[in-house]
């Protein structure tokens, strides 16, 4: 069958040039184009001088879904399924015709030969379709970890501070009405680092966040599960905490003293930090809002009056 022995010894020199250039974007489009209407030629041929019923035709039809795959996995080719869709309408056009006046074919072979080659072309293009199959789903998977994996990190910067990796203001705002519709005591603390501007101006910004970032960490420990904690601006944290006023004083208490009692380095250099509190237990208001109003004016009273304290009830 000399037609079909030149045919192929035209197209391995093809794939052979070809895997030289497709990995260049210029080319990526043309040598796919070139592919795909190899293997339809070469079935289109099989068919017309073996026998259609040889089953050659099912490669015409393998190359379709491939063919979206690959145009639709490269990203140098420009709207891929208008792309495919022509490459597989000029392709079912082409071997439906050659179908319709393929006959008997021009090379006569024996019917048990016919079967093996029918049966055979059968498994391969079934195989072929199966792994570009397990491909795709693997792709698939691949795309929609992806996904999951970047709503989560939206989900995250919505809602938690990136610096502290506390709440952010909007989030716990949508936790009051728990706390306010719920029957259990709870208390408010608004802290605020002392003298945070002076750390900023005299070692750095970059001093500052690892001063914010490691009281952050030391409240939500102490805090845990007992409550919620908030960057609520700045250097302001917001704490809620489930609790009779002694039993959350006592927590805040403890919580600043360890503050106190931390040496930061940055640098060569040791720095003490030190936070004051302001407090406000839920019987002074039914609103949250109102309660941080409270714990905001107590603070600003400990700031002006020592700082490094816990304000938990109103002066004149």
């Amino acid at each position: 069958m000399y037609q079909l022995v030149l045919f192929n010894v035209v197209s391995v020199l093809m794939y052979l040039l070809g895997s030289l250039f497709i990995k260049s974007a210029k080319w990526s489009s043309i040598w796919i184009v070139l592919f795909y209407f190899e293997i339809v030629a070469h079935a289109i041929a099989c068919g017309i001088l073996l026998n259609w019923s040889y089953g050659f035709s099912l490669y015409s039809l393998m190359i379709i879904p491939v063919s979206y795959y690959l145009t639709y996995m490269d990203p140098n080719i420009k709207n891929a399924g208008v792309f495919s869709t022509v490459l597989s309408a000029i392709n079912i056009l082409a071997t439906t015709i050659a179908g319709l006046f393929a006959d008997s074919g021009i090379y006569i072979t024996n019917k048990i030969l016919a079967q093996m080659i029918s049966v055979f072309n059968f498994i391969v293009s079934s195989i072929i379709l199966a792994i570009f199959a397990t491909i795709y789903i693997y792709e698939m998977s691949l795309s929609v970890k992806k996904l999951e994996e970047k709503n989560n990190e939206l989900n995250f910067l919505a809602n938690y501070d990136a610096l502290t990796k506390l709440r952010n203001r909007h989030h716990i705002s949508d936790l009051f009405h728990i706390y306010e519709e719920g029957t259990a005591p709870f208390c408010v603390f608004l802290g605020d680092i002392d003298d945070f501007k002076h750390i900023n101006d005299t070692y750095s910004h970059d001093c500052g966040d690892k001063v914010l970032v490691s009281i952050a960490d030391t409240i939500s420990k102490n805090v845990g599960d007992k409550g919620v904690v908030c960057r609520w601006g700045g250097e302001e944290i917001l704490i809620i905490i489930s609790g009779k006023s002694d039993e959350c004083l006592e927590l805040i208490e403890n919580t600043r003293i360890m503050i106190q009692n931390q040496r930061l380095s940055f640098g060569y250099k040791e720095i003490k930090v030190t936070m004051t509190f302001g407090f406000a237990d839920y019987s002074e208001a039914m609103k949250i809002e109102k309660l941080v109003s409270i714990a905001d004016s107590r603070l600003y009273y400990g700031k002006r009056n020592g700082k490094n304290q816990i304000v938990s009830k109103n002066y004149s």
